[in-house]
Formats: structure tokens, C-alpha cells, sequence
């Protein structure tokens, strides 16, 4: 029985992926840095310390990582004041579900506490979480389960009844590993054959979420 829904948030709740990969580009041309889709693939759903890591293999020793974290980040802001936190579809009506079925809801997000707090106050949904596990809450980054199964012991949920959502293959194999039911609702990589493997299922939209705890709401009472 689902008890307990942890979200993901970049790319899952909100459409910052998107704007990450822009900045990445835009700020890599500021730094003479090939950025291909094979790096930013590789380091979605890691915190900063495995995102660090893979930069330095892949860019060598002498990457400003530093230096090019920061003016990302100061892109990203500047857009995001300018243009607000782009939420995504079906994500308020989710909320909504969720808070009427008593269910209860984490955010288990590679980013840092400080910018999950703040995305969470730009969006106006501060408050509306049980808790809150952020990438430097953690030693292990996502793909290792280690940020969900600190968010189900915070919940007080054992992880068969945790519902992850994700939109990177980071976070479905983190889920998996946890031993959590997980759905995939892509952002910007399409779910590949083992992903969809690992997933309960592929949903377009969070939207689509309420419809498969509905099922699995209507299958419990018809069991019992």
C-alpha cells in the first residue's frame, strides 16, 4: 500500500532542467567548454559533490568548477526572477490529490537545501511538504538509493510503501535500488528499455499520477 509520495524537483516539479542545460551551454562557451548531451545526461539527478566529480573526469583536473557552478547559478537566477519558477503540469492538481488522501509527501532532491527552499518559496509551496532531503544531506549522490531511503526514514515509511517520482535515469535507479515503487515522468531523456523496466510506469505529466494511486486505491478496496 502507497503511503507516502517522494517527489524529485528538478525536472519533475519544476522545468529547471531545462533551463540548467541552457545555462550550461551558454556559460560553457563563456568557459571554452564542450558541453555535449553525454555530460549533461550524465550528471542530472547528481548532488554537487558527484556532479564535481564527473566534471573534473571528463573536463580534467585544471575545470573551474567552481567558478562555472556559480555563473550557471547566477543565470538561472536571473531568469527565474525575471520570468518566475516555470511549474510543472499537473503538479498543483497532485498536490491537491495527495493532501485530500492524507498521503504523506517528501522532497528528495539532489540540489542543495538552500535551493530547494528557495524554488520551493518561489513557487509559493513552502510548508506544503512533510520533509525535505536535499543533495547535501548526503554523502552517496543518486544513482545509490542512500537520499530516498534517508526520505522514508524521515517519513516513517517503509519503503514498499514509497512512491518515488522521477524524471532522470539517476533517480530510477536510486529508486530501484531502494527497493521503492518508482514512476518515470520524463524531462529531457526518454525512458530507455531498462528504465522502463525498473518503473511501474511512464507518465507524461504528473497529472497522470493521480490516475495510477486511483487504481491502485480502487485494487486495495476491492482486495480487502
Amino acid at each position: 500500500m502507497i503511503k507516502a509520495v517522494i517527489f524529485d524537483m528538478d525536472g519533475l516539479m519544476f522545468d529547471t532542467e531545462a533551463l540548467a542545460k541552457k545555462g550550461w551551454l551558454i556559460v560553457g562557451r563563456e568557459f571554452n567548454l564542450p558541453i555535449t548531451d553525454e555530460i549533461l545526461h550524465r550528471v542530472i539527478g547528481m548532488n554537487a559533490a558527484g556532479v564535481k566529480k564527473t566534471c573534473t573526469d571528463y573536463f580534467g583536473a585544471g575545470f573551474d568548477y567552481e567558478g562555472f557552478r556559480q555563473t550557471v547559478e547566477d543565470y538561472m537566477n536571473k531568469v527565474l526572477e525575471e520570468d518566475g519558477m516555470p511549474v510543472k503540469r499537473g503538479l498543483p492538481e497532485l498536490l491537491d490529490y495527495l493532501k485530500e488522501n492524507r498521503y504523506q509527501t517528501a522532497v528528495a532532491s539532489s540540489s542543495s537545501r538552500a535551493t530547494v527552499e528557495d524554488y520551493l518559496r518561489r513557487a509559493k509551496m513552502e510548508g506544503i511538504f512533510s520533509t525535505l532531503i536535499c543533495g547535501d544531506m548526503v554523502t552517496r549522490s543518486k544513482p545509490e538509493p542512500d537520499i530516498f531511503l534517508k526520505a522514508a526514514e524521515e517519513l516513517g515509511a517503509a519503503p514498499a510503501d514509497c512512491l518515488i517520482l522521477e524524471d532522470s535515469p539517476n533517480g530510477i535507479r536510486a529508486a530501484h535500488a531502494a527497493g521503492m515503487r518508482v514512476i518515470m515522468v520524463p524531462d529531457l531523456i526518454e525512458p530507455t528499455a531498462d528504465l522502463r523496466a525498473m518503473a511501474s510506469k511512464v507518465c507524461e505529466s504528473l497529472h497522470d499520477v493521480i490516475l495510477f494511486l486511483e487504481n491502485g486505491r480502487k485494487g486495495e478496496q476491492s482486495n480487502g
